[in-house]
């Protein structure tokens, strides 16, 4: 089980919080962060909430990973906070659970 958000702090001796931070915050994995990233771009599916830019979003996909600065902390965990669960909206029913399938 991962810790709560307000009880990971970022590492006082870097001056940015990066991808395996946020994975430790939130326990998910990198590629989940990046999959975030990249479907906040326009025509991604959080493009009308995206994922908070960022603070080098300029170089990230020309081989430079993202970071954050400590100060998007609050942002980040935000727009995280608002996520819906696993699951939610439905879709395609499990196997066994009475669907067709």
């Amino acid at each position: 089980m991962p810790a709560p958000a307000d009880t990971v702090r970022p590492d006082p001796r870097k001056p940015f919080v990066d991808v395996a931070e946020l994975c430790q915050r939130y326990g998910v994995k990198a590629r989940t962060v990046y999959t975030w990233v990249q479907r906040s771009r326009p025509g991604g599916i959080y493009e009308h909430r995206p994922f908070p830019a960022a603070y080098n979003a300029d170089e990230v996909g020309r081989g430079v990973a993202p970071y954050w600065l400590p100060r998007q902390l609050a942002a980040l965990d935000r727009w995280r906070a608002g996520m819906v669960g696993q699951g939610a909206g439905g879709g395609r029913p499990r196997k066994g659970s009475g669907g067709a399938g």
